[in-house]
């Protein structure tokens, strides 16, 4: 990282992460700003998981942002005379996983299904934007490269499907950074922001998809499982029929057999005392 690129007045994407479901598995980037990129990450990432893109703006603290002379310090460039904290904006994509055919999709069903959230916060107010119109959309564009980027190993490699958090900080924090470095220091390219717009059309009519297939299924299932209890009921209302039956033959069987053994046992004291008469 240049020293340049380290002014945080000039960095566009000032964090970027990638999260399973609720599991951050890489980020990158700092909060040169006292805690601003930080409220803003946290608050992105608590927002509902949607088909499409979710934003947030940073609030106000006390009806005011916070606005004061950053450090100066060797770690960065000196602070511009504004030295002011910026109103940051955060951004989030979010790609539902498809169920495969060739898998058990009720098995699937019933554990929590994969949402990949791909989310940054940016510096609108940033001195390197050419064109200050396109910030939101310059960022879309970084957060689809980082989809493609990952279509792979989100599919097979194991860290990110099952890992725990931070598990592909290692493997793949330093290309996100140096993504987002890239992105401060490139320019915007109409057909690419073009391309862009029609990627992420496709990822959230497949995200729709996703959920409405989802969704279907679950509904299948439980008109399934309400059939079977409906039988479990008539079953069990039979085999307590069957027990009753058995048991009031049971009861008669015992009535004739204690019949014949009372008679028996009569038999047995009247025969002598006749005989004896």
């Amino acid at each position: 990282m240049t020293h340049e690129s380290r002014n945080p007045h000039k960095q566009k994407i000032l964090w970027s992460s990638i999260s399973r479901n609720k599991t951050i598995l890489v980020e990158a980037g700092g909060d040169p700003f006292h805690g601003a990129v930080s409220r803003a990450a946290k608050a992105i990432l608590a927002k509902k998981n949607t088909p499409g893109w979710e934003y947030h703006t940073l609030k106000p603290r006390n009806g005011r942002l916070r606005r004061r002379l950053l450090p100066c310090t060797k770690s960065i460039s000196p602070c511009p005379k504004t030295g002011k904290i910026p109103r940051l904006r955060a951004i989030k994509f979010h790609v539902f996983e498809q169920y495969s055919e060739e898998g058990d999709f009720e098995d699937e069903l019933f554990t929590q299904p994969i949402v990949w959230i791909f989310a940054a916060v940016y510096n609108p107010e940033a001195s390197t934007w050419e064109d200050s119109t396109n910030t939101e959309a310059d960022v879309k564009g970084f957060i689809q490269q980082m989809i493609d980027l990952t279509a792979m190993p989100r599919l097979i490699d194991d860290n990110w499907r099952h890992g725990p958090t931070m598990a592909c900080q290692t493997s793949f924090a330093s290309e996100l950074l140096q993504r987002m470095e890239d992105e401060t220091f490139s320019s915007s390219m109409t057909s690419e922001m073009t391309q862009c717009k029609q990627d992420n059309k496709a990822l959230i009519k497949s995200n729709i998809s996703a959920i409405l297939e989802r969704e279907d299924q679950l509904r299948e299932i439980q008109e399934r499982t309400r059939k079977l209890e409906a039988m479990s009921d008539s079953f069990r209302k039979k085999v307590r029929g069957i027990r009753r039956r058995i048991m009031i033959q049971h009861a008669k069987r015992g009535l004739v057999v204690g019949s014949l053994v009372t008679t028996a046992v009569g038999l047995c004291v009247a025969i002598p005392i006749i005989v004896a008469l």
